[in-house]
């Protein structure tokens, strides 16, 4: 009897402990989205996680994203290749790859912004049928406090294309416009009207001699999160 009552709590921690092995022992999958190597593609919580790329092309880039909460890094050998590491999350995760020739043209839009106003995220965006019924803009395109200036690329864009601007200021007053003919070296300037109310902001485009090609008042929109 002393027997069977030392040996009980033993067997109900074990009952209690079955249910939770499956957790402790639980594999995640690592799905390739290209020609990767990799040792095998089910990994546990916390390992680490190798995987190689050696179909290298002359004249070509590549890009390797994973997603955003896995931190990748990257390495490379003429032996083996791209060497790609990160440390396997609690969930599935995807790898992918994307090449393009280097040897190609890309062309890209250099552009300037300004802010007289509240500090603003800016967003410049292809005036595209996507981007005009959507308010998932992604990271801004560049974030400015008051009186400060910058500058920034947009890829894939040609002299003279057409755009929307969105900005969110600091206040959570949202601004927008659209039908933005923005030239190579243009400056955006966003202001506030001095005469006006703290949402009485407008849009500037300056050329590159800082001449004044159009000016883009009414913009306001509204404060987000305002009932």
């Amino acid at each position: 009897m002393k027997l069977m009552k030392r040996a009980l709590p033993l067997i109900l921690a074990g009952l209690f402990l079955i249910p939770l092995s499956g957790c402790l022992f639980q594999t995640y999958r690592v799905y390739l989205n290209g020609d990767f190597e990799s040792r095998r593609t089910r990994y546990f919580p916390g390992e680490k996680v190798t995987v190689y790329y050696d179909l290298i092309a002359t004249d070509t880039d590549y890009s390797f994203s994973i997603d955003d909460d896995v931190e990748l890094k990257q390495d490379y050998s003429e032996a083996r290749g791209y060497i790609l590491t990160f440390t396997m999350p609690a969930h599935d995760v995807r790898l992918t790859v994307e090449s393009y020739n280097s040897m190609m043209y890309l062309p890209s839009l250099f552009l300037a912004a300004s802010n007289s106003s509240a500090a603003a995220d800016i967003w410049v965006l292809p005036q595209t049928e996507e981007n005009l019924n959507t308010t998932l803009w992604g990271p801004a395109t560049i974030h400015l406090d008051e009186g400060a200036r910058g500058d920034f690329v947009i890829p894939n864009a040609y002299d003279g294309d057409v755009f929307l601007i969105r900005i969110i200021d600091e206040n959570d007053a949202y601004y927008a416009v659209n039908d933005v003919v923005l030239h190579e070296g243009d400056q955006i300037r966003f202001a506030r009207d001095p005469e006006g109310s703290r949402f009485d902001s407008y849009i500037e485009i300056l050329d590159w001699d800082d001449n004044v090609v159009s000016t883009y008042s009414g913009i306001f929109e509204g404060v987000l999160g305002a009932s």
